[in-house]
């Protein structure tokens, strides 16, 4: 008997230990557990019963350690909680935050598939629906979705989401960043066999044809009687116009559906998508079943554009093309569809047409640039700190976690109009687990090219240059003009201006080159929060195409380095000219003798 209760003793007290050890947050290999696989939204925006937004009437507690817990946990009183609205932020970086709420189940939702979103939440997620762990998430940027369906009653439903401060996803994110739900909590509902996932392709051919091609995956097979419709339409004229339809019917066991560009013949008339012409349709696709009267249906806007790199030459929809890019992230605790739109109305009066993401934005920043007509280049929430760069960017426990960020964040925008390419944190490039994140987005995403921030200097080893798309570092003009010539018949090359540590003399160079040097692909010009009035003012008025360029010795880019050289340098050696000192004249030997000695 004593044998017994001690073996039984020993169980209980390995089985906490392990449990200890293996908390979700500390393990660099766990970062997900039961999520839907990412995907492009699925909330059905013809049926708005089917959705509900869960922002007022949260509770919200904090600990200061991921280890201390609610009285009650995972069914805590909530009754003396503090009452906050999402998104919230706390105060700290540490520790554990709680939110809570209460949630009726709709009768209308009765016999349906239930989801749960949450948009977003640092830095580790664990959710609870009435005291059941349904599961984990990383990433603090990007969306978390549940099926919560078995989980819920008739009647009132708790939810709770524990957010962990301090974890091993955080190494992977910014160092400021404090806890608390970023972005609003959404739960929506959809029929027992309905659109898991999608892949669109809208883009142009050789001809600058428009072509549409599309693939509709079904969370389940079918048993027949089942139709996929896709409806491609104008919503800029009113009435709405629809500009092409087609539909497939589903045999015995069918769970996708492919539409070629043959099956969705498209009108002459359709527009193309440029920062100039931003011109957006709507797609809807529709799955129906004879047996069922719920009907599935997801809209998105689509843009028919295509970004290749041919040559030296960027081309956007087979026409060369010149990036002039700013760089920014969102704020923290978001901005309002207001100050979004402000924000970006700014930035396109600067004559500026691309922003590169410092970490993924919310929907409404993407869903706006697409309506304004700002490229953008979207970067996975891969951000370590340089001190740790290297060690987890090369330690193969970490490569999933890498990965898995990636592909979430191209299953997610893929289609989205304004995403024009990719990117990588520089700190990664030279890592093993971020080089095998960038190739993810180069193999799968031919029309959106992969920016690799390698920056060329004085020391650079052309052996290295593997991007598509290069940088140029913070180096003088005259000398970036002299890299490009060497480096544009393998890479294209983009110029950096750091308004930090350069004058607003090499900025107006910089844009008066751009301006008479359409070879140059572009130029980006750092952080727009660090972007003062007069480099704001000065890059308005010096990247107006009517704009005269200021009389100065005019860099050449022919393929005539001497030449080049030449005319760049020659404003300094005049320069030593004038100033150097001018000869003695002496009346005989003599005196040049003594003036020697």
């Amino acid at each position: 008997m004593k044998l017994h209760l001690r073996f039984t003793l020993f169980l209980m007290v390995a089985c906490h230990l392990n449990a200890w050890a293996v908390q979700p947050w500390n393990d660099a290999s766990y970062f997900s557990l039961n999520k839907l696989s990412a995907h492009p939204t699925i909330i059905d925006n013809v049926h708005h019963e089917w959705h509900q937004t869960l922002q007022d009437e949260w509770r919200y507690n904090y600990k200061t350690t991921p280890d201390q817990q609610p009285k009650g946990f995972p069914s805590p009183n909530t009754s003396s909680w503090e009452v906050v609205t999402i998104p919230h932020l706390s105060a700290h970086r540490q520790g554990s935050a709680y939110y809570a709420t209460q949630w009726e189940l709709p009768n209308q939702w009765r016999g349906m598939r239930i989801m749960i979103k949450c948009g977003g939440g640092s830095s580790a997620m664990q959710m609870y629906i009435n005291g059941n762990y349904v599961g984990y998430s990383e990433d603090s940027f990007a969306p978390a979705e549940w099926d919560i369906s078995r989980y819920l009653h008739t009647g009132t439903n708790h939810i709770m989401i524990r957010l962990i401060g301090e974890s091993d996803g955080s190494l992977l994110e910014p160092a400021d960043l404090p806890i608390g739900l970023l972005r609003p909590v959404e739960i929506f509902a959809v029929p027992s066999l309905y659109i898991a996932n999608y892949h669109v392709l809208s883009t142009i051919d050789n001809n600058t044809k428009p072509m549409l091609d599309i693939t509709v995956d079904l969370s389940a097979e079918v048993r027949g009687g089942n139709s996929i419709c896709v409806t491609l339409i104008d919503t800029t004229q009113h009435p709405y116009k629809t500009l092409a339809t087609a539909t497939k019917k589903l045999e015995h066991k069918d769970w996708f559906v492919v539409f070629s560009p043959q099956d969705i013949q498209l009108p002459e008339e359709t527009q193309l998508w440029s920062p100039d012409h931003p011109y957006c349709y709507q797609l809807q696709i529709s799955a129906s079943n004879t047996s069922d009267s719920n009907c599935h249906t997801v809209t998105m806007p689509i843009a028919f554009k295509r970004i290749t790199i041919q040559d030296d030459r960027i081309l956007l929809n087979n026409k060369p093309f010149q990036i002039r890019a700013v760089s920014w992230r969102e704020p923290y605790q978001g901005l309002t569809p207001d100050s979004l739109r402000h924000l970006l109305t700014n930035i396109k009066n600067t004559r500026l047409n691309t922003i590169i993401l410092q970490a993924p934005a919310s929907d409404d920043f993407y869903t706006l640039c697409s309506q304004m007509g700002i490229l953008v280049v979207d970067q996975p929430a891969i951000m370590p700190r340089a001190d740790i760069a290297d060690s987890i960017g090369n330690h193969p426990d970490w490569q999933e976690s890498y990965l898995y960020r990636a592909i979430n964040l191209y299953q997610r925008h893929r289609h989205i109009p304004c995403v024009a390419a990719w990117i990588m944190n520089p700190a990664l490039t030279q890592s093993s687990n971020g080089k095998r994140a960038a190739r993810l987005f180069t193999n799968r995403a031919p029309y959106q090219p992969t920016i690799n921030p390698f920056y060329i200097t004085t020391s650079t080893n052309q052996k290295q240059l593997q991007s598509e798309l290069l940088q140029f570092s913070y180096n003088p003009l005259d000398y970036q003009l002299t890299l490009y010539d060497e480096y544009k018949r393998r890479h294209p090359v983009m110029a950096i201006y750091n308004p930090m540590e350069m004058s607003l003399n090499s900025l107006m160079d910089c844009c008066d080159t751009l301006r008479t040097h359409m070879t140059l692909p572009g130029a980006y010009f750092g952080t727009w929060q660090k972007i003062g009035s007069q480099v704001r003012t000065t890059l308005t008025t010096h990247l107006d195409p009517t704009t005269k360029p200021i009389p100065k010795v005019s860099p050449q880019l022919a393929d005539n380095k001497t030449n080049y050289k030449k005319n760049t340098t020659s404003h300094k050696k005049a320069k030593k000219r004038n100033t150097k000192k001018q000869p003695v004249k002496y009346k005989n030997l003599w005196q040049r003798i003594l003036a020697w000695i």
